[in-house]
């Protein structure tokens, strides 16, 4: 999956749709990318964490999965359920409509088109492409990968909540990380950077590239620094070199 989003090639998403990873100029130039990420990558532990408090209190009944909360929103209001429809279009590049009596998300489905009874509007609607609930983790995943991110695997709702509680603190904490990580460097200066790399990247063309090949890039050339350092102390004289152990910057 990884490999074609690399390349800016989308990849298949079963029968269902096509998932393109973002442009950098997209991500740059405006919002709907950062919303688009926001809304469709939200992990169960997250909705926990937010009806918890960050676990101060009891999981309350009736808890929402990632695909009810998405639902959820789209019915709240017609503003978020333009936004909620125009994340996916952001992704898959097809226009898409929110089934509420059937759980389900159409895909290029023709509004337009005229039916002589209900039994026919509900056969077209049957026979379109459609995203459910079944598929969503894994849709989940290919977003986050178009994203530049890692993949997480299937939340498991038959866990004890003392373990839910564990995992759902352990995402928090890790929330904290990333928020701080991704403050220290800000993406300007990774798009700068990468122009000096040597790459045959510049402020002309960057933008063109996909943003997980920008990230992956930058990621690897800072993996190879830290080695080529690594190593360096290893041969220099007087160095206390025991807590030194060079990572290959060539290994996933």
């Amino acid at each position: 999956m990884k490999e074609f989003f690399l390349i800016n090639e989308p990849i298949a998403f079963g029968d269902t749709c096509k998932i393109y990873a973002p442009l950098v100029r997209e991500v740059v130039a405006s919002n709907d990318y950062s919303i688009a990420q926001q809304i469709l990558t939200v992990q169960q532990e997250d909705i926990d964490l937010s009806l918890t408090d960050n676990w101060e209190e009891e999981l309350p009944e009736n808890v929402p999965t990632p695909f009810m909360l998405l639902f959820e929103a789209a019915r709240s209001s017609e503003n978020t359920y333009k936004q909620c429809k125009s994340a996916i279009e952001f992704f898959i590049h097809e226009p898409v409509e929110f089934d509420f009596a059937n759980n389900s998300i159409l895909i290029n489905i023709d509004l337009q088109k005229e039916f002589d009874s209900d039994e026919e509007v509900q056969a077209y609607l049957k026979s379109a492409r459609s995203l459910k609930e079944s598929q969503y983790p894994k849709f989940q995943n290919a977003i986050r990968a178009a994203c530049g991110m890692d993949e997480i695997p299937p939340f498991q709702y038959q866990m004890h909540v003392r373990a839910r509680r564990m995992q759902g603190k352990a995402r928090y904490r890790d929330t904290i990380k990333a928020k701080e990580q991704k403050n220290s460097i800000g993406l300007a200066s990774v798009i700068s950077s990468v122009c000096l790399m040597n790459t045959g990247l510049n402020p002309l063309n960057i933008g063109q590239i996909s943003y997980p090949a920008l990230m992956d890039i930058f990621n690897r050339y800072q993996a190879k620094q830290s080695y080529e350092n690594d190593m360096r102390l290893l041969t220099t004289p007087f160095v206390d070199t025991k807590d030194i152990k060079p990572k290959n910057w060539l290994e996933n």
